[in-house]
């Protein structure tokens, strides 16, 4: 019998169906000139980015849990190469595909993608699972929220290197110094609570439990 969690599958799987959805509205409706078809699309697949990190962290937590020391070790290290290659060939391939938007010669350097938020939880995700409880992670996410929220509100830097740090980590309040902006603390924050749900999941399920009813 396949040792896979149909479950997780179908969810991925589900998530993955929303990117396209919201990538093929966005090259087809505005290309025949139907932006409110567009804008209905997207807010219907605005799920699918939360969905894939929430989905992500559970996988992270239900190694964690499902793995000895040694084999988690191996996963820590494969979560930490793709955590580097998203944030440094991809984010450059990625650059390179924008490049016939023509927003600005040096539109480049503001474009941040949720591509480069997944890296940042992928390189900090496994270390936080390895040294915190599931209750210690959904504390950290809650704060984390919390943290995020407050600087959008109360930070405002006038020093454009200062905002741009801002609006990296925790996201603009109005206008942003960036193009594109998937800010890493709001994204990490759920990557690091679907880590607790994902070792809830595999604590039932070693338990003899249903492990997607709680």
């Amino acid at each position: 019998a396949s040792s896979r969690w149909l479950a997780v599958d179908a969810a991925r799987g589900m998530a993955m169906l929303f990117v396209c959805l919201s990538h093929f509205a966005t090259g087809y409706f505005a290309a025949i000139g139907h932006p409110e078809r567009q804008l209905l699309t997207d807010r219907i697949a605005m799920v699918a980015s939360p969905a894939f990190m929430l989905i992500s962290g559970a996988m992270l937590g239900l190694l964690h849990t499902t793995r000895s020391a040694p084999q988690f070790a191996v996963v820590r290290e494969k979560l930490v190469d793709r955590g580097l290659f998203l944030l440094v060939v991809a984010h450059v391939l990625i650059d390179i595909a924008h490049l016939p938007l023509r927003a600005g010669r040096l539109a480049w350097l503001r474009w941040g993608f949720i591509t480069d938020a997944i890296g940042f939880s992928l390189l900090a995700g496994p270390y936080v699972v390895a040294r915190c409880s599931a209750r210690a992670r959904v504390v950290a996410a809650v704060a984390l929220s919390l943290v995020g929220w407050l600087l959008v509100i109360g930070w405002h830097p006038a020093h454009l290197g200062a905002a741009l740090l801002k609006d990296t980590f925790a996201g603009p309040m109005g206008r942003s110094t960036r193009l594109y902006n998937s800010p890493f603390i709001p994204w990490c924050a759920l990557y690091l609570g679907g880590s607790a749900l994902g070792e809830r999941m595999a604590r039932r399920r070693m338990a003899g439990e249903s492990s997607v009813r709680f």
